[in-house]
């Protein structure tokens, strides 16, 4: 089994990736912001492949990069049905802090 997992962007949002194996299908837990240069890293070293994306909440410190991750519609995304407003409307989930934090980025 493999499970590794890095923190992203300026929240520090740890990111997951799970898999069986080397050379696997694995799965992608809360891809936060910027999380790509060190994901494609992850997938690369173990010779993974994206079979979907796990969204633990809808707040966007997790879900910054799901599209990025997705390849569009190529790997499903999953979020409990009480979140999956805040994938339209991320601003439903931000307080006036986290905006003014999002509009610096």
């Amino acid at each position: 089994m493999l499970v590794t997992g890095f923190p992203a962007g300026p929240w520090g949002t740890n990111c997951f990736v799970v898999a069986d194996g080397p050379g696997t299908e694995c799965l992608v837990i809360d891809p936060g912001h910027d999380v790509m240069p060190r994901l494609d890293e992850v997938i690369a070293q173990h010779r993974l492949r994206i079979a979907a994306v796990v969204l633990t909440h809808g707040h966007l410190d997790h879900t910054w990069s799901v599209v990025p991750v997705c390849r569009g519609a190529e790997v499903p995304a999953y979020i409990h049905s009480a979140d999956r407003a805040l994938l339209a409307d991320p601003a439903l989930g931000m307080g006036v802090q986290t905006m003014a934090m999002v509009e610096q980025l």
